[in-house]
């Protein structure tokens, strides 16, 4: 029997945001719907962002930008290694919005994004499904 407290900070969810920081480089993403069950370990680092407070999407897009890379390399530690602990993170500067106009832009950035990953897929799909056929034209000579 799983701990619920372990289950809930440590299980991935959707619209989690997963950092880790290797080196010098950060590298950031944010979990689809419906992610398969895995939890969060090693050299990874999980923000949760409360969605009446601040849209995930709108979040995962501003640690991206210039400014949010900044941001997240001055709360990091070390100097060799580079660590981003979830203590810090609770210093991370955020830009504020209209909370109304926020949630509108972030659910928007949220709906941009899956119809983008969806357009990702039929398209490899598309071009697997046609390189299959014009490859099987050579099977048949």
């Amino acid at each position: 029997v799983r701990n619920p407290e372990w289950e809930y900070k440590y299980r991935i969810r959707e619209d989690d945001i997963i950092i880790t920081c290797k080196g010098a480089k950060l590298k950031l993403a944010i979990v689809p719907p419906n992610p398969p069950p895995a939890y969060i370990s090693g050299n990874l680092t999980l923000i949760r962002a409360m969605k009446e407070k601040y849209p995930p999407y709108l979040l995962y897009e501003y640690l991206l930008s210039e400014q949010g890379q900044r941001a997240l390399e001055m709360i990091q530690t070390g100097t060799t290694i580079r660590i981003l602990g979830s203590s810090n993170l609770a210093r991370l500067p955020l830009p504020r919005y209209e909370q109304q106009t926020a949630a509108k832009v972030g659910e928007g950035l949220k709906q941009a994004a899956l119809r983008y990953e969806e357009a990702l897929t039929a398209a490899a799909t598309d071009y697997q499904t046609d390189k299959k056929n014009l490859l099987n034209k050579l099977q048949r000579k």
